[in-house]
């Protein structure tokens, strides 16, 4: 075969069409791979932005940073789990907050409501509460987009990220791939970002069950496949090897830290370093509560993996009670236990106690 060069494409273009040329033109532009197309995020990438925000906020100063900082961590909450534009989450009003039934309402040119996971609507609702989102402001997430873009460009940097991942754009273009590799279909995508409302294609039924779909995918805790009713990702903060164990501490985004006690072999197939993101899983009947008595409280908070959680709901059989509690990061924690008569009622306040034994570690966060 001839070798091909500048000449002969030379040749080969004087000798088209004005037709062919343009259809040419057309299929080349079309079928190349654009260098702006945005490369997007993993769930492992944002978890370790959301516990990286989480703790800039947490060791702020003062008040004043620690505001500013919390309204970055918001703001990229909205980015990640209701796939926002940076316009909308700056337009939102107190008014726009539906926290107790986790959802937002959107308004505008694209009216609609956007579920949340209820961890973090709870989180979000703490911090209303506390006056951190400075609701005294007609728009509490409103902020200088320069502000924005820096405070995220320190997020990647520190969190050892591509800078140019790390933007509001990236984020929600990530979070609308995360649906879609769950089965959630186009039409409800649209829905999500708006846009089903100039769609006249679909009918009542699609729109509805693409409503329904959208809502449970989006208020899903954890995509994870497990069977273990206790599910939290963090990112590891330390080893410490003893014998043939190793203990590894973890730190949710939430700001809860987990303590798991693995065999070193484990630790060296799972190739878990400081500043890794794990998942850490625990079935329920290894989580113990118990009530917040005064004369316990001082050795039950010195025990590891211990929680004050308020509790949500009882639910009891012939055999078995189960019993969920809500942590002070939002997230549900749940218990099984054997029937007894001084069951917690919702409403109460105690103590979560898990082993460290008992905490099972995955690596596999895509």
């Amino acid at each position: 075969m001839k070798n091909i060069n500048s000449a002969h494409i030379i040749e080969f273009i004087k000798n088209l069409t004005i037709q062919e040329y343009e259809y040419l033109t057309f299929y080349l532009k079309s079928n190349r791979a654009s260098p702006t197309t945005p490369h997007l995020l993993s769930r492992s990438e944002l978890l370790t932005i959301e516990t990286w925000l989480f703790e800039q906020r947490e060791n702020a100063r003062n008040s004043k940073t620690r505001r500013a900082r919390t309204k970055i961590w918001a703001i990229f909450i909205f980015l990640r789990y209701a796939a926002l534009t940076v316009a909308e989450i700056f337009a939102l009003t107190e008014k726009d907050f539906d926290l107790n039934n986790d959802c937002i309402h959107i308004l505008g040119k694209s009216p609609r409501i956007i579920y949340l996971p209820r961890s973090v609507s709870r989180r979000l609702r703490s911090f209303l509460a506390s006056g951190e989102l400075a609701p005294d402001q007609r728009y509490p997430l409103s902020c200088d987009s320069g502000f924005l873009r820096h405070s995220f460009l320190r997020c990647a940097k520190n969190c050892g990220l591509t800078r140019g991942l790390v933007n509001a754009r990236c984020i929600r273009n990530s979070r609308l791939q995360e649906l879609k590799r769950l089965g959630l279909p186009s039409l409800a995508l649209d829905i999500l970002t708006g846009k089903s409302i100039h769609t006249k294609t679909a009918d009542q039924l699609q729109l509805s069950m693409s409503q329904q779909l959208l809502q449970e995918y989006c208020q899903m805790e954890n995509p994870m496949k497990t069977s273990a009713r206790n599910v939290f990702q963090g990112r590891v903060e330390s080893l410490e090897q003893s014998g043939l164990m190793v203990r590894v501490r973890l730190r949710t985004n939430g700001g809860l830290t987990i303590s798991a006690l693995i065999t070193d072999k484990s630790c060296q197939r799972l190739q878990i370093v400081p500043g890794k993101i794990l998942t850490a899983s625990i079935k329920a009947p290894w989580v113990i509560m118990q009530p917040m008595l005064e004369h316990a409280a001082g050795f039950l908070a010195s025990q590891e993996n211990s929680f004050i959680a308020t509790v949500e709901t009882v639910r009891t059989d012939t055999l078995l009670s189960e019993i969920t509690a809500v942590l002070s990061d939002g997230s549900l924690v749940c218990s099984l236990q054997g029937r007894s008569p001084d069951l917690p009622k919702p409403g109460d306040r105690v103590f979560v106690l898990i082993k460290a034994l008992a905490v099972v570690l995955h690596a596999d966060l895509g």
